[in-house]
């Protein structure tokens, strides 16, 4: 009990005080629900809402280096196209982005299929799962999205950092009296 108050409490003070910087999943809020906010009254609302698994996904404040090849054609027929890239490529990123530049029809294709540096949740589920659950230095797919199939090829990926759970134990803590060793006179 004493630890769901706590997450009640951290939620309404994160969204009404904004003293804790908006985790990127957040930041296209806005553009995701539309350009007028959605009128929900707190009658409406879910006393069973999951504060803490949310606050876990908000809390993957990972960032991931990624080139990739997109084709416009789904299903065989760009399976089949990509998995002939895939061979040429053999593992090489010089290679892939040699293929990204000629084959590519995204704008990152001058670029070596290149993308900006992606925040967890900026591109769609499948893409996601890759850039940031995949093996780095590997090429990835073919990979179906609704924008295509893509070759993904991982670069970096830096490690997670908890920033939310942290902040969140740490009041956890201090609520109940609990106190680390070294904070004890």
């Amino acid at each position: 009990m004493m630890r769901e108050t706590v997450m009640l409490l951290l939620c309404v003070l994160v969204s009404v005080a904004g003293f804790v910087p908006v985790p990127p999943i957040c930041r296209n809020a806005r553009s995701a629900v539309g350009s007028t906010p959605a009128r929900t009254s707190t009658s409406s609302l879910s006393m069973g809402f999951d504060f803490k698994g949310t606050l876990e996904k908000m809390s993957d404040t990972r960032y991931a280096r990624v080139r990739h090849i997109l084709v416009e054609e789904k299903g065989e027929e760009g399976r089949s196209k990509l998995e002939e890239a895939k061979e040429e490529i053999a593992g090489d990123l010089d290679r892939f982005s040699e293929v990204a530049e000629k084959m590519s029809t995204c704008t990152s294709a001058p670029r070596g299929g290149r993308l900006k540096l992606l925040a967890r949740g900026e591109t769609v589920p499948e893409f996601d799962d890759i850039a940031f659950n995949g093996e780095l230095g590997v090429v990835h797919g073919p990979v179906e999205t609704q924008f295509g199939t893509h070759l993904i090829y991982v670069e970096s990926c830096n490690k997670p950092q908890n920033t939310w759970k942290m902040l969140f134990d740490d009041i956890v803590d201090k609520v109940s009296g609990k106190e680390e060793e070294g904070d004890k006179e």
